[in-house]
């Protein structure tokens, strides 16, 4: 193990923070290697990171199964309740105080069903799902249906290879190893690749009958 992460192991910081404060740039620029390069889109590289986190902190399983429930609950909820013409922000706060009490709905009918691992969910995790709510809503108003589905559904990919790759055994074990060389490569890398001005990969793929009479 690197004396960094000794120093810091000895003062008394929990090993997982280390590694998610240290694998948190390498995440980030995976998701901004997909967003400047690939093409991918998604809700923004802090909204991608969040989820990611959340997933980590609830568990792929019920991390999923709350993002589907709130997604569901919440679209459902601004259908029904578009025609009494609201103003934003309490159309906004009905729509969560609906999400919530089908969450309650859900956990209720986990501990029925005796599916009691649902409980260890953190309530911080939960909350920061919630807030998606918002950006999936505007994204529904301002681009349609399809548009903030897509948008969701790319978020959700990039979150879930940053929460695979931030709990691999084998690239925590390489975060320890190599923290300075990780968070210097990063920094490099980020530089660099902030001076691309090409075009994506899904541009390319996109306008490939253009290029080609070019």
């Amino acid at each position: 193990m690197h004396e960094f992460t000794q120093a810091i192991l000895a003062v008394g910081v929990p090993r997982d923070t280390i590694v998610y404060l240290i694998g948190l740039p390498v995440l980030a620029t995976l998701i901004a290697f997909a967003r400047q390069i690939v093409g991918i889109k998604g809700f923004g590289i802090y909204t991608s990171l969040l989820l990611a986190l959340s997933l980590v902190a609830l568990g792929a399983k019920y991390g999923l199964a709350t993002f589907v429930t709130i997604l569901v609950v919440g679209t459902f909820t601004r259908f029904l309740i578009k025609k009494l013409r609201l103003t934003y922000l309490p159309r906004m706060a009905l729509l969560i105080t609906v999400v919530s009490l089908a969450l309650l709905v859900m956990f209720y009918a986990a501990g029925y069903f005796a599916r009691a691992g649902i409980f260890a969910t953190s309530i911080l995790a939960v909350l920061i799902m919630l807030s998606l709510i918002e950006k999936f809503i505007s994204a529904q108003i301002e681009k349609g249906g399809k548009a903030a589905i897509l948008l969701i559904l790319e978020t959700l990919a990039l979150a879930l290879t940053s929460y695979y790759l931030i709990t691999w055994k084998s690239f925590q074990k390489i975060i320890l190893e190599f923290p300075v060389l990780i968070i210097t490569g990063s920094i490099v890398f980020n530089i660099l690749l902030g001076k691309w001005t090409g075009l994506r990969l899904f541009e390319r793929w996109r306008f490939r009958e253009i290029l080609k009479k070019i």
